[in-house]
């Protein structure tokens, strides 16, 4: 049989660089599937991972190789079920520290269908329907035709994504016949997981068929995706405060700290402190320090309205150290509220202060 060379393809730079390499080969270079009625021989089996610039690769079979973003890892199985349906799964996962946007993941099959007859050139294909399994993510992208070795163009639109949602290979034309799949999957976000699963069997409903027209052998390949977001880190955020100033006159400096700190186990992704001073006491400006391994957003400012976010791990030494200073103008009894939350999460804690006052002087009191 003669079989197409796996040209090594995209290394992760703008595809509109890339040429195609069009070569044969005259030895066997593909994978034989057996223990089905009629075996097929895989001839490539690639993910493309495209970002609206760049094309990125991580082909199994044949000739493996790997070129992903930085940052993103795969994980790769491949496994026959007892009805010989063949499955292969990519896990990858963003393992940096920034998202990855605008994403379009697309897989590619190049099979030999009865490669004990050498009649792949009279292969065929067509969609059953474009589905996936509830939870799942579908394909909204197919082609089949001519994958570019010797003549067609698909190998670079699947590169892409491109795909024309049409069969360039029908019964009356049929040739050397590729598949591919693709999904729009937009934004990976840093720990994230997506897990993109194929099937190639005799069998299946949903997919694309693939045919010879030699011996009306057939195939269906089926793809899907999942996006798994991070599991949302246990962390236990909490704000105690004390005041040096438990009694004041009017026009006296009233001050009070703020310390939080995360009792964790995880050590989050962020956090952040509101806090409205009140009206009686004025003129108000407040500093923050990390200390140990937690850090402050914002070192300090001024104004009744305090908003701080900050880094604080977990460990007794890291805390965010918040001093608040002010002068009292009136003579009130007035209720403090400073509230903590974990960035882009549900609130976690609460911490009240509580200000009593007498005639001339302030008494501050804390109840939390």
């Amino acid at each position: 049989m003669i079989c197409h060379t796996p040209n090594s393809f995209f290394q992760g730079v703008p595809v509109a660089s890339r040429t195609i390499t069009r070569a044969l080969l005259a030895s066997t270079l593909s994978l034989i599937i057996t223990g089905i009625a009629h075996a097929a021989a895989i001839e490539r089996l690639s993910l493309f991972v495209y970002d609206g610039t760049n094309a990125y690769e991580d082909r199994r079979i044949v000739s493996p190789q790997s070129n992903l973003p930085a940052g993103m890892t795969a994980q790769f199985t491949a496994d026959t079920d007892a009805q010989d349906q063949h499955t292969w799964a990519w896990v990858l996962q963003n393992t940096g520290s920034t998202a990855y946007h605008n994403l379009r993941v697309t897989l590619l099959l190049d099979a030999d269908i009865s490669p004990e007859d050498n009649t792949f050139h009279n292969e065929h294909g067509k969609l059953l329907q474009l589905s996936a399994p509830t939870g799942h993510i579908a394909a909204d992208k197919w082609e089949i035709g001519e994958i570019g070795y010797l003549t067609g163009d698909l190998l670079l639109r699947a590169a892409q994504g491109t795909l024309a949602n049409q069969s360039g290979q029908a019964a009356a034309n049929a040739d050397d016949t590729a598949l591919a799949l693709s999904f729009d999957i937009g934004t990976i976000q840093s720990g994230d997981t997506l897990t993109v699963t194929a099937t190639f069997a005799e069998t299946g409903t949903s997919g694309l068929l693939h045919e010879d027209a030699h011996d009306d052998n057939q195939h269906v390949f089926q793809a899907y995706a999942k996006l798994t977001p991070k599991a949302a880190q246990a962390v236990d955020y909490a704000v105690t405060k004390t005041t040096t100033t438990p009694n004041l006159n009017i026009g006296d400096t009233a001050n009070y700290t703020m310390t939080v700190t995360n009792n964790g186990p995880d050590n989050g992704t962020g956090v952040t402190l509101t806090d409205t001073v009140p009206s009686q006491i004025a003129d108000v400006t407040w500093t923050c320090a990390g200390n140990g391994a937690a850090t402050c957003g914002t070192a300090n400012g001024s104004g009744n309205a305090i908003n701080i976010t900050g880094q604080v791990p977990t460990g007794a030494s890291n805390n965010l150290t918040i001093t608040v200073t002010g002068t009292a103008i009136t003579s009130d009894t007035v209720t403090n509220t400073a509230t903590i939350a974990r960035q882009q999460r549900r609130q976690q804690h609460q911490q009240c202060e509580h200000h009593r006052s007498g005639d001339r002087n302030i008494r501050r009191s804390l109840r939390c």
